[in-house]
């Protein structure tokens, strides 16, 4: 109730209160589906993700099998700490230790540090990535959600500079 209540208020305010508009990071997932470039690095034991929007931010997603922090060690953090492996095609991203700062999309959800969101990535053909998102949150919601979309491939589509200046 508590999260209906903040996700309703949030609708009449949403450009004046939305923390990207403060240069704040906007979090996982919705980093996935804002309108700026970013490029995917695979190095043999981490994936990073370079964003062009968002205060210019970075993602390491670890792909060598460590085990996350334990809730009572947490940093928490606007992207959270990923934890990744293949399935197949497909990567999948298990993320917990975020903040709370940053909204689930652009619409205002909300979310506690107890969110929980597992990433699947899948090239589903060469100018196509597939993102799916599972959010879980027994702080703010009734029952885990996934929401999902794909992402174009541009070629030779790079980040540029990006200064993002509040006001």
């Amino acid at each position: 109730p508590w999260a209906q209540k903040v996700f309703d208020e949030r609708e009449a305010n949403i450009a004046k209160d939305d923390p990207e508009s403060f240069c704040l990071p906007p979090g996982i997932p919705r980093m996935m589906n804002t309108p700026f470039p970013m490029q995917i690095y695979q190095l043999s034991d981490r994936i990073m993700q370079v964003y062009e929007g968002a205060a210019h931010m970075w993602r390491i997603i670890y792909m060598d099998g460590r085990k996350h922090t334990p809730p009572d060690k947490w940093n928490p953090t606007y992207l959270g700490e990923g934890m990744g492996h293949w399935e197949g095609d497909t990567v999948v991203v298990d993320v917990t230790g975020f903040n709370d700062k940053s909204w689930l999309d652009s619409a205002g959800h909300p979310h506690t540090e107890q969110l929980h969101v597992v990433e699947r990535y899948t090239r589903t053909r060469e100018e196509n990535l597939h993102y799916e998102a599972t959010i879980e949150d027994p702080g703010a919601y009734a029952k885990p959600w996934t929401v999902g979309w794909n992402v174009k491939w541009i070629p030779n589509w790079e980040p540029y500079e990006y200064i993002c200046q509040e006001n």
